[in-house]
């Protein structure tokens, strides 16, 4: 991008002090004028209204400034898709995402390298909670100075809505994603509790639900390149700290993707989807940074093996046709054990009369230190129910 480009589209979190998100306003007139610019490049619509009446919007960029679906669709075109602002106190994909949709508009060699892979956003999914902008939803999260809320307009967690839809932007979303039917899917998010190392960690569909040759796929070639990838452009990341115990030193595992979460719902549909969560710890720069170089490896990666995305997807759907008996309840299957390096943390604990809580002692951490931790990779189907949970949720529960 030239000075003079740089000048004239700036996002808001650009022209800011890098501790400040874009508002909902700022951020529908930020594409409006991208829209009004580029026609050839980014087309942007309405795509319904929130429970409280508030306009929801979606982009699409391609390179040849083909937009209609129908036609994308009858092209045999991969679709990325990018969902933002699921919890808007969550709100790095959202600065992000303006960045290079920007970026797209205006750097001729970003946009071609999408050759006919189709780039798909929803630039703030929950609208009504960005538009409930306060500084305290989140206390303990480091910046932005405003944010949004996670609760919608009538208090509902959107990421727990996909199948009970009882928000009206759930509705709204299922009639879009079921429409445009995407390959690949990020759901942009920021961590909850735990404290470690990384800027960035990675929740993907579980590759068991996505079965066959799509779930080998994403296990054994689409994570390893995008943990290698991250690492190569310096931001090295590590799975989801869905810890079974107090620390990492008790081991993770995986986060039990249900379909009422994004990720569990793309699965439903055969689409490969990525909950990124950055470290609520980490200055909000380097979370917004971290979180677009993220997108960008999901985003190249896709568009350089999409035929066979789309080859796996066509067969997994071909074998749903004939199948008969469905899981429906899962259980972690810890009899496979896989080591992974990890610059986690290395604990020590302070007793109560040193620091407290209400009386409560305190675990710390020393940073930096590189580990080997122990995580649970797979889920199996469970012979019966599940019990219902009895205690809180561990640290980093999402």
């Amino acid at each position: 991008m030239t000075a003079a480009q740089d000048t004239l589209y700036p996002t808001p979190f650009e022209a800011g002090n890098g501790n400040q998100t874009t508002t909902w306003a700022e951020c529908v007139a930020f594409y409006e004028r991208l829209a009004a610019r580029f026609p050839g490049v980014l087309q942007w619509r309405r795509i319904g209204v929130s429970d409280t009446g508030v306009p929801m919007h979606a982009g699409v960029v391609t390179a040849d400034g083909v937009f209609d679906r129908e036609t994308l669709q009858r092209q045999g075109r991969p679709v990325f898709f990018n969902n933002n602002g699921i919890h808007p106190g969550e709100p790095e994909g959202i600065d992000a995402c303006m960045a290079l949709v920007r970026d797209f508009c205006t750097q001729p060699a970003r946009l071609a390298a999408l050759g006919g892979t189709v780039f798909l956003f929803i630039p703030v999914y929950n609208v009504d909670g960005c538009v409930n902008r306060q500084d305290t939803a989140r206390a303990n999260q480091l910046g932005p100075e405003f944010f949004g809320f996670r609760g919608n307009g009538r208090h509902l967690d959107l990421n727990r809505d996909f199948i009970k839809c009882d928000s009206l932007a759930a509705q709204v979303f299922n009639q879009f994603f079921t429409a445009w039917n995407p390959d690949v899917m990020v759901d942009t998010h920021t961590s909850n509790g735990a404290d470690y190392s990384y800027t960035m960690t990675l929740i993907p569909t579980q590759p068991d639900k996505l079965g066959g040759g799509l779930g080998a796929f994403l296990r054994e070639r689409m994570l390893p390149a995008i943990y290698g990838d991250m690492r190569q452009r310096g931001w090295p990341t590590c799975p989801y700290m869905n810890l079974l115990a107090e620390t990492p030193d008790d081991g993770i595992e995986d986060f039990l993707d249900l379909p009422r979460f994004s990720t569990g719902y793309a699965a439903l549909h055969h689409t490969i989807g990525f909950m990124p969560e950055t470290h609520m710890l980490k200055p909000f720069a380097d979370r917004v940074a971290s979180m677009r170089t993220l997108v960008e490896v999901v985003l190249d990666f896709t568009v350089a093996h999409a035929a066979q995305i789309q080859a796996l997807r066509r067969d997994a759907r071909a074998a749903a046709a004939r199948q008969a008996r469905w899981p429906v309840s899962w259980r972690n299957d810890r009899s496979r054990r896989p080591a992974c390096a990890s610059r986690a943390m290395r604990r020590f604990a302070r007793p109560a009369s040193s620091a407290t809580t209400n009386g409560w002692p305190t675990t710390a951490a020393s940073r930096g230190k590189k580990t080997s931790c122990t995580s649970t990779a797979a889920w199996t189907l469970c012979p019966s129910p599940r019990p219902r949970p009895t205690s809180c949720p561990r640290p980093g529960a999402k």
